[in-house]
């Protein structure tokens, strides 16, 4: 008995009218697709990349206010996570420990929910863990938290494994531990830079040249700022670059190596002002650095002349909006009132004795 097997017309209707149904309802046993994330921080991060940390800062700021979270579908978390990362990495380069800690932990907080089940949470809890040291929160609750990391260095990745390394190096810092520091901070940098990550080695041997100077080791300081400065390099970030160099200057300073250090601080110079926004608070500082150096050295320039226009920086700085200043709780706002209070007196000594 013959069947009735159908036409190649009737199979071909009949697969279209399966994907017709299945892309319109979700049934034949397909998955709905899920929604994408309407929200996006790409012109922040693109910012960031650029050293135009006090614009990027700004824009995450102004996509977080505009979200209304509890409306979000699922896909946003992951991208909010790094989005309070990338606030984290900014806040802590101003040196408001506290807040980009805070950031830091909605990062953590926002990767641990996300569906693909990510370990990405570790990375942005353990930077946290680092600053709330720097931050000075309780050493004992931190310790506890750093003991209970599995598991030990060296199994998940050179990125994981330098974000671990570094808070246990802040650790040793917070425990008046310079020299353990020093060596932990060398050895997260070179997990950093394994990782691609030159930024990140950059900042951290910066760290290690600053665990020096609680040495009082100017030159392995110095040397420490010289490898900041060449991962700086690599990874193309006009400001990490210029900090690092900032840093090497007043390496270079203390050990009385003034050519050096006058060429470091030009160079740091010349890097934030090719910024489109250059930092005020930063180029006052090198301009008040190099204002010192001359009135050591009065045949490198004048003092007087370095140390008024170091005054309308910080002058310009407090005049910017509240969005580009550091908060007034931060340790880089302390250090930014102690050097125009510095600048005025050296103002007022210079001219009494003019």
């Amino acid at each position: 008995m013959k069947r009735n097997l159908p036409t190649a017309t009737k199979i071909r209707a009949i697969v279209a009218g399966i994907v017709l149904t299945a892309g319109l309802s979700g049934c034949a046993g397909l998955p709905e697709r899920a929604p994408e994330c309407p929200v996006s921080f790409a012109a922040a991060f693109e910012l960031q990349r650029s050293g135009e940390f006090g614009q990027a800062l700004q824009a995450y700021n102004a996509v977080f206010a505009g979200l209304t979270l509890d409306e979000l579908p699922e896909t946003c978390k992951p991208v909010l996570a790094k989005g309070q990362a990338g606030r984290g990495r900014i806040l802590r380069e101003l040196e408001d420990y506290g807040a980009a800690a805070k950031a830091f932990r909605a990062a953590e907080n926002w990767a641990q929910r996300a569906p693909d089940g990510s370990d990405d949470y570790r990375l942005w809890q353990l930077a946290a863990v680092e600053l709330e040291l720097y931050h000075g929160s309780d050493v004992q609750k931190l310790r506890e938290e750093l003991f209970a990391q599995p598991p030990l260095p060296g199994y998940d990745g050179p990125e994981l494994e330098s974000a671990l390394v570094a808070a246990w190096a802040a650790l040793m810092r917070r425990q008046a531990e310079p020299e353990l520091a020093a060596a932990m901070y060398a050895r997260a940098a070179d997990s950093a830079a394994a990782a691609d990550q030159s930024e990140e080695a950059s900042r951290l041997y910066r760290r290690k040249g600053n665990a020096h100077v609680l040495l009082r080791d100017n030159g392995a300081a110095a040397a420490a700022y010289r490898k900041a400065v060449q991962y700086a390099q690599a990874g193309g970030n006009p400001a990490v670059e210029a900090e690092a160099r900032r840093e090497l200057a007043r390496a270079f300073a203390r050990l009385r190596e003034r050519d050096e250090a006058e060429e470091a601080w030009l160079a740091a110079l010349e890097l934030y002002e090719s910024l489109e926004h250059p930092p005020h608070d930063r180029v006052a500082d090198i301009k008040f650095d190099l204002a010192v150096l001359y009135e050591l050295e009065a045949g490198r320039g004048s003092a007087p002349a370095k140390y008024r226009k170091a005054l309308k920086a910080y002058e310009r700085y407090f005049e910017s909006s509240r969005e580009q200043r550091v908060a007034k709780d931060s340790a880089r706002h302390a250090d930014i009132v102690r050097r125009y209070e510095a600048v005025r007196f050296r103002l007022r000594l210079t001219a009494s004795q003019s």
